[in-house]
């Protein structure tokens, strides 16, 4: 947890320092089918603060939303300390409490998911916020010299291609870590139809060809500012609901 005032904050799609993995190998379609059956969140029993799984083989990996809610947690921990004027950010999950030395808003640099040196822009965050993103440059697995993420589409048990990076902007940080995989998963084309579904979200999602394309939907588009060079990139994400503003 990072409590700074800063003038500006970066965040990176998946901030983590992690190396790529030396897995030579992928495993067999038949090991894929044979694991996707107990795939299902919705097999978990929550019963009488207990958790059961039926079906052997199965496990619980909460790396989906864990830094949200402890960004959420450390967040309100804060803000009943009586601190107003804050960022708290745990692996490029952040959320901000009022405006850097009290006179902006607090500007979240979004990190180009094709060149880690660089950003696509700026989203100038309102108080309460949080933001979240999902992408696969910073952990990866490179097979027969091929990049494969590390977000796994439980529809099929293959690494997702097509989408190169997801950030997600809602107004707690667990919500938003949770979007940004689902977003991530669904990509472009799944985008307005979770959309349907996610109406207080505004979302950025950068498509896994180069030169970048930067869809965003209409909120969100009124508060980020793109890189000069990539100005004229920016595509309008629309869905059937009016989202947060």
């Amino acid at each position: 947890m990072t409590l700074a005032r800063p003038r500006q904050a970066v965040c990176a799609f998946e901030n983590v320092n992690t190396e790529a993995s030396g897995r030579s190998e992928s495993p067999s379609e038949q090991a894929i089918r044979e694991t996707l059956p107990v795939v299902d969140y919705r097999r978990l029993i929550l019963k009488d603060g207990t958790a059961y799984l039926p079906v052997k083989g199965m496990a619980v990996d909460l790396g989906g939303i864990a830094k949200g809610y402890a960004v959420d947690r450390a967040f309100d921990l804060c803000r009943r300390e009586g601190l107003e004027d804050f960022i708290v950010d745990l692996s490029g999950n952040l959320q901000v409490s009022g405006v850097p030395h009290r006179e902006e808003s607090w500007k979240i640099g979004v990190r180009d998911p094709f060149d880690r040196s660089s950003t696509l822009g700026r989203i100038a965050m309102q108080s309460g916020t949080a933001v979240a993103s999902s992408g696969s440059y910073e952990r990866f697995v490179e097979i027969a010299c091929r990049r494969y993420s590390y977000v796994i589409d439980p529809r099929s048990g293959y690494p997702v291609e097509g989408t190169a990076g997801v950030t997600v902007l809602a107004q707690n940080a667990t919500t938003a870590d949770g979007l940004s995989t689902s977003f991530f998963v669904r990509g472009l084309a799944g985008a307005k139809e979770l959309l349907e579904r996610c109406a207080l979200a505004e979302v950025l999602i950068v498509p896994g060809r180069y030169p970048p394309e930067i869809w965003l939907t209409p909120g969100l588009a009124r508060i980020f500012e793109p890189v000069p060079n990539l100005s004229k990139s920016v595509r309008i994400l629309h869905s059937g609901k009016p989202l947060c503003s």
